[in-house]
């Protein structure tokens, strides 16, 4: 009996110090009980340093925001999902006026990567303007909340047409920006929202129809 207790004693002994020297070796390794997460399901919006924080237990690295980046909120996209750091990444150049990338320890596992947020130039079609005297020639500001109704309302004002909207929905703001002509509004909320823009000409009525992707 005494042979047999000392056994396993040591035993535990034994499993007790390889699980402390595994431990000590890579703290910033996701625990085993949350590595089969395959994606990150975007149904609802969430700040970036959360979505990173998630993003570990699907490809077992450990990412950390850099304290001098903000923090903005991701986009909410039902059909998308994030599976890797580089998904994620093409998600939010897509969808905002930032990029992501990381600035340290980029081929280490045994240390966080560290994540930095850099402003993008934007590709929507879309035309900045700086002076207040070109914004009637220029286009239409979408700095403060806006629905697809009332931007076309004004569009048609300016363009001479008449728009019949089908549907409706929020414009992303976005200080500092106009948009000049339907495509460009097109383009913007298909980009930015869960939304796109349908139009047929009906003689002289533009009829636009809202629809989810």
């Amino acid at each position: 009996m005494k042979t047999k207790t000392i056994v396993v004693v040591a035993g535990l002994l034994g499993v007790s110090f390889l699980f402390n020297g595994c431990a000590s070796q890579s703290n910033y390794l996701p625990s085993s009980e949350n590595t089969e997460v395959k994606s990150i399901s975007l149904k609802q919006k969430m700040a970036l340093s959360e979505v990173l924080n998630r993003l570990q237990y699907v490809d077992g690295n450990y990412y950390m925001l850099s304290k001098t980046s903000i923090d903005p909120k991701i986009p909410k996209n039902s059909k998308f999902k994030i599976a890797s750091f580089s998904s994620l990444s093409g998600y939010i150049e897509s969808t905002t006026d930032y990029k992501i990338r990381i600035s340290k320890n980029k081929y280490r596992r045994d240390l966080p990567k560290i994540v930095e947020i850099v402003q993008s130039k934007t590709s929507l079609p879309v035309v900045v303007v700086k002076s207040k005297k070109n914004i009637e020639k220029k286009g239409i500001s979408i700095s403060n909340p806006i629905t697809i109704k009332s931007f076309l309302k004004k569009l048609g004002k300016k363009e001479n047409k008449y728009y019949l909207v089908e549907g409706n929905g929020n414009i992303p703001t976005n200080r500092g920006v106009y948009i000049d002509n339907y495509k460009s509004l097109a383009a913007y909320i298909e980009q930015r929202t869960s939304m796109r823009l349908e139009m047929k000409k009906d003689n002289n009525t533009y009829l636009v129809r809202v629809k989810n992707k």
